[in-house]
């Protein structure tokens, strides 16, 4: 078995409501402000993505091996910039990453 985990970052966007996650093309879980969620998986490639009414986040695609464990870092948009984000492409509220990549974001601004 693999996993992926999911760390919702606690925002003030949408707050008190919960995100489907999408995995496969399939909803699978919802996920609470600040909540992370771990979700076992066949090995092999997937697709994930988070949903909220008619709004998405990026869509990405992980191949996990037998018994890793992906995490993943689910965040919401700047509340002022959702509005524009909302009503002009109705799309991209959330952006999903992978949680390594945010490691070395960190840790290259120290």
């Amino acid at each position: 078995m693999a996993q992926i985990s999911i760390n919702r970052l606690s925002g003030y966007s949408n707050k008190f409501r919960k995100i489907k996650l999408v995995l496969d093309h399939q909803e699978i879980a919802e996920l609470k402000d600040g909540e992370i969620k771990i979700l076992n998986v066949s090995p092999g490639t997937h697709t994930i993505k988070a949903e909220i009414d008619w709004c998405q986040s990026n869509e990405i695609e992980l191949t996990i091996r037998e018994g890793e464990t992906k995490e993943l870092v689910l965040k919401g948009t700047n509340p002022f910039f959702s509005i524009v984000l909302h009503n002009i492409w109705k799309k991209k509220l959330f952006t999903i990453r992978n949680a390594e990549l945010r490691r070395m974001t960190n840790t290259k601004k120290s």
